[in-house]
């Protein structure tokens, strides 16, 4: 009698004895469900058709008790998926401004450069007005400061073309150049409007 006629004649559907559905624990990952999560701990390393890590997930969503907790179970802060962007990125251009510090803290990689124009989280950072932020950089690794794009442009440059007065204001006292040139041979100073950015230009002259 083989197995499959002893089910059907007991009355089960051969469904019952399918191996159970793992969840979607992506999903899982960017609403908050922990206890999901807990349920799968051999499954955390896995990536989506993005390469997204469950950490991303988290991290783009703005889950913070959920990116602690992937974080404390081995998660890799600095894994990235296929567009090359991390956790600390997209933390930093959602505006999920304590999951960026979080990261910061468990040992993201600052300098890492992403785009065409293979800028630092930096320049986010500052494009965002994010100075909190900012200042933690800074503070971990001060040459950022200086750091260049492949337009020879710093981060300086960015917060005159984002109106962030602030921003340059933490650029400058943590080591930035406002004497730099781009490739163009312009200063940082020279992208700026005389009628709307008074307050930038009376910062970088």
């Amino acid at each position: 009698m083989t197995k499959l006629f002893l089910i059907l004649m007991l009355g089960f559907s051969p469904l019952v004895f399918a191996k159970k559905a793992v969840p979607d624990l992506f999903a899982a990952a960017e609403s908050g469900d922990l206890a999901t999560l807990k349920n799968h701990k051999s499954a955390l390393k896995e990536k989506n058709s993005a390469g997204e890590s469950l950490l991303i997930k988290a991290v783009s969503a703005g889950q913070m008790e959920t990116a602690k907790w992937l974080i404390r179970n081995g998660a890799d802060v600095n894994e990235a998926d296929l567009s090359g962007g991390t956790a600390l990125l997209y933390a930093v251009s959602g505006g999920e401004e304590e999951l960026a510090l979080l990261l910061i803290e468990k040992g993201a990689d600052l300098e890492k450069t992403y785009g065409e124009r293979k800028e630092s989280v930096v320049f986010e950072a500052v494009r965002l007005g994010q100075n909190k932020v900012l200042e933690k950089i800074l503070t971990k690794s001060p040459k950022l400061a200086q750091g260049a794009n492949t337009e020879g442009e710093t981060a300086l440059f960015e917060a005159v073309r984002s109106a962030q007065s602030k921003s340059a204001q933490i650029l400058l006292k943590k080591g930035a150049d406002k004497a730099v040139r781009n490739k163009k041979g312009r200063k940082a100073v020279d992208l700026a409007d005389p009628k709307t950015d008074s307050a930038l230009i009376q910062i970088l002259n």
